[in-house]
């Protein structure tokens, strides 16, 4: 019985660090946009990439880069938000936030999305949890976004759907 309840013991703690993990975000910037992507989808941070062109491929996929002997194509969200959008850093200072699955799960691809800045960790404690902005998060990035996550320093990350985002990919590399 002592085993039991150890173990039982041992499985809450493993579901409550789960949960914990799942409020944790990776906080961005794109462009003048701020966006925060689940832990749970994110594996790295990459500065120093070799970005090749891919033909006829929508504005906003800017490109893909071979990350750990995977091609990753790369998503440039202030582009998705608006398609003229000019940086106003250098393609030098941009970094790249890799995620997805690495066994070929098409429902979690293996994707890359530019920033710019210094990334920083983000909880959603249910009480910094806000709505979205419809004239901050609007045209064709409207569909990817879930809610808001306020900062410690008053600003808001919209939560971006990776599932979603990577759905619209499939959908528009399809058509090429």
């Amino acid at each position: 019985m002592a085993e039991l309840s150890t173990q039982l013991a041992a499985q809450s703690v493993d579901i409550a660090n789960a949960a914990s993990f799942d409020a944790l975000f990776q906080g961005i910037h794109c462009g003048s946009l701020r966006i925060a992507v689940s832990y749970r989808w994110a594996r790295s941070i990459v500065d120093r990439f070799d970005e090749l062109p891919v033909p006829k491929a929508p504005v906003w996929l800017s490109g893909a880069a071979a990350i750990d002997g995977q091609i990753h194509p790369i998503i440039d969200i202030a582009l998705l938000k608006d398609p003229t959008h000019v940086r106003s850093v250098s393609r030098r200072d941009l970094n790249l936030l890799v995620g997805g699955s690495e066994d070929g799960d098409l429902q979690n691809p293996l994707l890359a999305i530019l920033f710019d800045g210094a990334p920083q960790q983000l909880r959603d404690t249910g009480e910094n949890s806000t709505a979205v902005d419809a004239a901050t998060v609007s045209g064709a990035l409207a569909p990817f976004i879930s809610h808001g996550l306020r900062s410690s320093r008053d600003e808001v990350f919209y939560v971006l759907d990776m599932a979603k985002l990577a759905d619209r990919l499939a959908s528009e590399l399809s058509t090429l």
